[in-house]
């Protein structure tokens, strides 16, 4: 309930949290959080031993507080090590009853301090509406400390005074605990001994402790009016509880009653019902269900006998590919072989008996009535120059790879070509989209020779950092939004990232997101940041970075400040265009210096 809006923490609150929380415990908890140690106490030494010296250091303190009132999580954790720290005022607090903590509320706040009253209440999750009302009211921070804030212990101590009373000896026990005023003796009053304002002082006490006994009077009264009133209320749920039985037993019987009355009106009109008829009609539907089943049984094995559509359509697609080279073969050959002219005649008998089928009309409807390099060339240089057409030109490559297998192309280089100038009619315009490094430094980090680092093996001594949308949004055009979904942009960038992975050591593929989530594929690690939280992926790739130990990193991205704030950690810097060349596949025939 600490993180609702309407509730606005104080420096203060922050501050008597962090004091009360021992060096100990402090330090056992940093040594539990090393990202939070390592915010904490940069500057500082961080060995254990020093930890509970240097833990309340000013500097140290402000860092906390600075963290605590950013991050909701960490305050709740903290808040937990302060209730165990603070175990006497929690169970002081559970013991009480909410009507007693409202009706009380200013004497809690004000005797154990607003900041320790309110992270109790949140801890035993106790800030209903009404305690969070009095919580916001503009006073509620301040402290003011009488004698009138002992008035929620004074029912306490007249408690402890009876149990002394009927226990006497129980008294030094006690005294150990509190003092001998406590244990019902006289504190000893020492006689005034010079006028130098000691004996008006005793008056003063005098009058507190006159005025604290008239509570004590007036609390023994509450008490006694509460427990008569206890009685009454006793003996009233007693009689609620056997009027309460009455009334479910008479509810029971006028229930079942009813439910008895419901049934006859519900199978009352089957009691005519001519039962020969019911069981016709039964009989007439276990054979409808049966020749179902039947018929079901029947089709599966024509299914077996005939074959499916795509199952013929494939066969004859085969079939013919093989009869058009045999007609090539007897137009074009000196001799032609005796056993192509079987296989010739058996491929006809088989094509004839596929199209007595029964059912071959609908195999027939959707067949192609040849396939061709030049139809296949044609359709690909009608593709449009977008990065949309890449993944199909990924798909066309597969499909040649597979005709060619079956044997269906005469020329499969040709097709093979028409990919590779389509993908660099669409790929040739994306350099000037892709802003040079400006830093003299990174551009002397920067890998011109990229290819013939990733050839020679030396990239897999490296780990490489990749900022997603930073190259996905530049392939674009500044300005532009992508003509298809941004998730297809994506999940089609990681795919052919992933492709490319085992060239390196590791790969961090970083994207923004509204929570944090980490998706590991193989050595591939694809990372989504908590930018709801202010964690973006630049911020996210320079702390990456900079944590490390060595220089053995790659980093791809067109952003120049994340360039600038990690050229002295990285061993070399990527051009995002050929990287993105890279992994499309695309040997783009010039890289200009």
């Amino acid at each position: 309930m600490l993180f609702d809006s309407s509730i606005q923490l104080p420096q203060s609150f922050f501050d008597v949290i962090i004091h009360d929380i021992s060096p100990a415990s402090w330090s056992r908890f940093l040594q539990h959080n090393p990202n939070l140690r390592n915010q904490v106490l940069e500057g500082f030494s961080g060995r254990p031993s020093r930890l509970p010296k240097v833990i309340h250091q000013p500097q140290i303190t402000t860092r906390l507080r600075r963290i605590l009132e950013q991050h909701s999580s960490l305050l709740e954790e903290t808040l937990q090590a302060w209730g165990q720290e603070n175990l006497s005022l929690m169970a002081f607090l559970e013991m009480l009853q909410r009507e007693f903590i409202l009706e009380n509320f200013v004497h809690l706040k004000n005797l154990l301090k607003p900041e320790r009253l309110l992270a109790g209440l949140h801890l035993l999750g106790c800030v209903n509406d009404e305690i969070r009302s009095r919580i916001t009211e503009g006073d509620f921070w301040k402290r003011d400390l009488d004698l009138e804030v002992l008035e929620p212990l004074v029912p306490v101590f007249d408690l402890w005074l009876e149990i002394i009373k009927e226990t006497p000896e129980l008294a030094p026990w006690m005294e150990e605990l509190t003092g001998p005023w406590l244990s019902g003796r006289e504190v000893r009053r020492e006689p005034p001994s010079s006028p130098g304002g000691k004996e008006s002082k005793g008056h003063g006490d005098n009058e507190a402790r006159k005025r604290l006994e008239k509570k004590l009077s007036s609390a023994h009264e509450e008490v006694r009016a509460l427990r008569e009133q206890g009685q009454r209320y006793r003996l009233e749920a007693e009689e609620s509880r056997n009027s309460l039985a009455e009334l479910q037993k008479n509810f029971q019987k006028e229930l079942e009653e009813a439910l008895r009355k419901q049934h006859e009106a519900w199978y009352g009109r089957f009691q005519k019902t001519d039962l020969p008829v019911l069981e016709e009609a039964g009989n007439r539907l276990d054979q409808v269900l049966a020749r179902a089943h039947r018929a079901l049984k029947l089709q599966r094995e024509a299914d077996d006998k005939y074959g499916l559509v795509a199952h013929v359509r494939q066969k004859l697609l085969k079939v013919n590919s093989l009869l058009e080279e045999m007609e090539n073969i007897h137009d074009q050959s000196m001799f032609v072989h005796q056993e192509l002219v079987k296989a010739k005649g058996e491929l006809e008998r088989e094509k004839k008996s596929l199209l007595e089928t029964p059912g071959v009309e609908k195999v027939l409807r959707d067949l192609p009535s040849s396939i061709s390099s030049q139809s296949l060339e044609q359709h690909i240089r009608l593709l449009n120059a977008s990065l949309e057409s890449v993944p199909r030109l990924s798909r066309l490559t597969e499909v040649v790879n597979r005709l060619e297998s079956e044997g269906f192309l005469d020329n499969p280089e040709n097709l093979r070509e028409t990919i590779r100038a389509k993908k660099y009619q669409i790929f040739a315009p994306l350099y000037g989209q892709f802003p040079p490094s400006r830093s003299d430094s990174a551009q002397r980090k920067t890998l011109l020779e990229f290819e013939d680092f990733v050839r020679s093996g030396r990239s897999k001594n490296h780990d490489l950092y990749v900022d997603g949308y930073n190259i996905i949004l530049n392939a674009q055009g500044a300005g532009q939004l992508p003509s298809s979904s941004l998730a297809e942009l994506r999940e089609e960038f990681i795919q052919k990232v992933h492709r490319k992975s085992h060239f390196f050591k590791r790969v961090q593929l970083v994207f923004d997101g509204v929570e944090h989530d980490r998706n590991p594929m193989k050595n591939m690690e694809i990372i989504y940041t908590d930018k709801v939280r202010g964690v973006d992926a630049d911020n996210f790739i320079i702390q990456a970075i900079r944590r490390r130990k060595d220089r053995n990193a790659l980093l791809v991205t067109g952003d120049q400040e994340i360039i600038e704030a990690t050229e002295h950690k990285v061993y070399a810097f990527m051009e995002p265009f050929h990287f993105y060349l890279f992994v499309f596949e695309v040997d783009f025939p010039f890289f200009p210096q």
